[in-house]
């Protein structure tokens, strides 16, 4: 009969302890990239297989509410003229993921804030995507966020020579 044994190793290079080779299959309880390799035991009749792989295993695991804090809205925006931030960055906990933004339901996906500078009002959707170990966080969410009417401004005026105030 010929039997399987199994070791977890790096990407270049398998176990060359015989105490890292087990005829168990491996199991893993977290997150992460595996590298399993693998080797086959002949007997009289049947020829083994040097150690072979390594089969890449990725575990994934889900990014839950513990590890988002979601962005808030910037308070009381008023108009200024110049583009203002909509909200207050969001985080993931760690390295499992990324948080991204949008203006609006057709905007493009990016980590940069989102800023507006009319008055009006606006809609920031955020979603977190996963590494390469971590899922998706589910659900992504949205915000509202107003930029309110500004301050009077005085400003002179001057049209064909003439002065006036608006």
């Amino acid at each position: 009969a010929i039997t399987f044994w199994y070791a977890v190793g790096t990407a270049d290079a398998a176990p060359t302890e015989a105490s890292d080779w087990s005829t168990d299959v491996p199991t893993a309880s977290a997150a992460g990239k595996y590298y399993v390799w693998y080797k086959v035991l002949g007997d009289d009749t049947h020829n083994g297989i040097d150690p072979a792989g390594p089969l890449t295993v990725t575990v994934k695991a889900n990014i839950t509410a513990a590890d988002v804090t979601a962005p808030t809205a910037v308070e009381n925006l008023k108009y200024k003229g110049v583009p203002q931030a909509l909200i207050v960055a969001g985080s993931v906990t760690g390295d499992i993921g990324t948080m991204y933004y949008r203006l609006g339901t057709d905007g493009t996906w990016s980590t940069d804030i989102p800023t507006a500078t009319d008055k009006g009002d606006y809609t920031v959707y955020y979603k977190v995507v996963g590494d390469d170990c971590h899922n998706d966080y589910v659900p992504a969410g949205s915000i509202a966020v107003t930029i309110g009417e500004g301050a009077e401004m005085a400003a002179q005026l001057t049209v064909n020579g003439n002065t006036g105030n608006s």
